[in-house]
């Protein structure tokens, strides 16, 4: 979140038990990072999902780490799942992209994951009808 932000601030308590997080400004742009090997890819681009159409400039982030683990969902789920949905909600999609470049495996990893998202000042509207008990229909 440090390197997609302009001018976020960071403070850990002295036991390092707490975390305060402001992030600034979403900044986005062209965005490298190596992820941690102890958690896939995917944990580190959840999130990110959420936030990148609000960036001020294009994203453009190439992750580095493990692509497949036995914790976190798989960047093909996401990239099967999560993207269509996202796809959705832009007004327009082009220039939304989740390629994945190299495949790396837990302990040393060597995954390279390259996300492209285009920046939106407005989304979509989402209509919830609830269809029959227990069960909602989505209508985009």
């Amino acid at each position: 979140m440090d390197k997609l932000t302009n001018g976020s601030k960071i403070e850990v308590n002295e036991t390092g038990t707490a975390v305060h997080y402001d992030p600034g400004l979403l900044y986005g742009g062209t965005v490298e990072h190596d992820c941690s090997t102890q958690r896939s890819i995917s944990y580190f681009l959840e999130p990110l999902l959420a936030i990148a159409p609000f960036c001020k400039k294009p994203l453009h982030l190439t992750l580095r780490g493990v692509t497949n683990d036995q914790v976190d969902p798989s960047i093909d789920i996401l990239r099967c799942s999560a993207l269509p949905v996202l796809k959705r909600f832009l007004v327009v999609d082009e220039g939304l992209q989740l390629k994945i470049v190299k495949r790396g495996a837990p302990p040393k990893g060597g995954g390279e994951v390259l996300f492209t998202c285009p920046i939106r000042k407005q989304l979509k509207p989402l209509q919830v009808i609830i269809f029959m008990k227990n069960f909602l229909f989505f209508h985009f």
